[in-house]
């Protein structure tokens, strides 16, 4: 390739990093994913994962293997930019048809 330059992450400025960092992180929201999704699609969750940063996780354990749930909070550029003071959205994570997986925001009523 003529003319073309390979950039390293330490030739970045951080200064770069530190902005991407303040706008994804009013990006927050919340989801479940199953203990029984874990074992049974593994590959699904670590697609979903691979499309946020968490930031906090706890494990429901109700002591039966398909109602264990882990409840997650993240931000991840799927999620809607929240104004200052907004609570925090649940997500759904749901597979389209070309297999990729995108959070839609859950409606409470």
């Amino acid at each position: 390739m003529t003319g073309a330059t390979q950039v390293t992450d330490q030739e970045i400025p951080v200064k770069i990093h530190s902005l991407r960092w303040n706008s994804l992180r009013s990006r927050g929201g919340r989801f479940k994913i199953a203990q029984k999704m874990l074992v049974d699609d593994a590959d699904a969750v670590l697609a979903i994962m691979g499309q946020c940063i968490v930031t906090r996780c706890e494990h429901r354990c109700e002591h039966r293997f398909d109602t264990d749930i882990f409840d997650y909070r993240a931000v991840s550029w799927q999620f809607s930019e929240l104004a200052e003071g907004h609570l925090i959205p649940e997500y759904v994570w749901e597979k389209n048809d070309d297999g990729d997986w995108t959070a839609r925001e859950q409606v409470t009523a």
